[in-house]
């Protein structure tokens, strides 16, 4: 185990400074569903609070098998279709097993979380704000950068299909593209 001290390098402060912040958010996380159960005891009583934490889970794990359905649904359909056929995955699936888990979750906080990501419009801004924005192919053509293909080959007028040396896993990276000289 190794233990960062003041003669450590920055990349051990920084990790330290990561884990102290997950740390506090933990605690912060149950401090805030700890007030929330004692409110909603306070509020509902022990048999109403406990019998929609129960209810809460359930839904949870409704929510979690209709979206696993859903995806292994989507799988099928692409492992079906023809070659080239575009397929409509559901780009929200993620989301509503992410709601799923936190209705599970036991507490107050993480339920209310988990039902406001059930909300269509707040999953779909979730979704622009989290997910990367995707270059969708067109017409069959695949959008390379230029570091990730050259062209040339054996004969002239022939096309090579061969990556460039740093671009597949485990080969050294190159500094510059091999593509101004085979041009």
């Amino acid at each position: 185990m190794h233990f960062a001290t003041s003669a450590s390098g920055p990349a051990d402060e920084l990790v330290m400074r990561i884990r102290t912040k997950i740390k506090v958010a933990i605690l912060a996380w149950l401090a805030m569903e700890a007030v929330a159960l004692i409110l909603a005891i306070q509020a509902l009583g022990w048999p109403a609070t406990l019998l929609i934490g129960l209810l809460t889970s359930a839904l949870g794990f409704y929510i979690i098998r209709e979206a696993g359905r859903d995806g292994l649904s989507a799988l099928r359909q692409a492992m079906n279709s023809a070659s080239g056929q575009v397929v409509e995955v559901p780009t929200g699936g993620v989301l509503r097993i992410l709601s799923g888990l936190l209705l599970v979750m036991p507490g107050f906080v993480s339920d209310f979380l988990g039902l406001v990501l059930l909300i269509p419009p707040v999953r779909a801004l979730t979704l622009r704000r989290f997910a990367p924005a995707s270059r969708p192919a067109r017409d069959g053509v695949v959008d390379l950068d230029p570091d990730e293909w050259r062209t040339g080959g054996a004969r002239e007028n022939e096309t090579s299909c061969e990556p460039l040396s740093g671009v597949l896993p485990g080969e050294p990276k190159i500094v510059q593209s091999r593509r101004r000289d085979d041009e």
